[in-house]
């Protein structure tokens, strides 16, 4: 598991990488991004996950509003995810079960402002 995180930390739990492409040996993968000073307040940004494979395009893997009471997902991971926030923290878990071999790529956590973003990534 790899981590991209400057302005604050990107954890995965319940894993055991071996690499993009590796067949996948769990069942269910708990990604959770948090920013350590957000600008403005998360609490008022929609978040956006996005995933890519080696050498792979982004591709859009869900959606939550500011105030949760909007989510969507990419319908090859809409019925085996699960998003959450937790404003009072500055952070948002993805949840993924029933794990397939394209699930392995590096996940990227936004949060966007007008012109400039916060990032997070990990590989899982």
């Amino acid at each position: 598991l790899s981590f991209l995180a400057p302005t604050g930390t990107y954890k995965s739990h319940n894993s055991k990488h071996r690499g993009p492409g590796a067949s996948v040996s769990r069942s269910t993968e708990l990604l959770l991004c948090r920013t350590a000073h957000p600008v403005p307040p998360l609490f008022m940004l929609s978040i956006w996950w996005y995933r890519q494979v080696p050498g792979g395009r982004l591709e859009w893997v869900s959606y939550i509003s500011f105030d949760s009471s909007v989510i969507k997902f990419v319908q090859s991971v809409e019925r085996r995810a699960n998003i959450s926030r937790d404003n009072s923290r500055s952070e948002s878990s993805l949840l993924l079960s029933a794990l397939q071999p394209q699930d392995s790529a590096r996940y990227f956590c936004t949060a966007p402002l007008l012109h400039t973003e916060t990032r997070k990534a990990a590989e899982l």
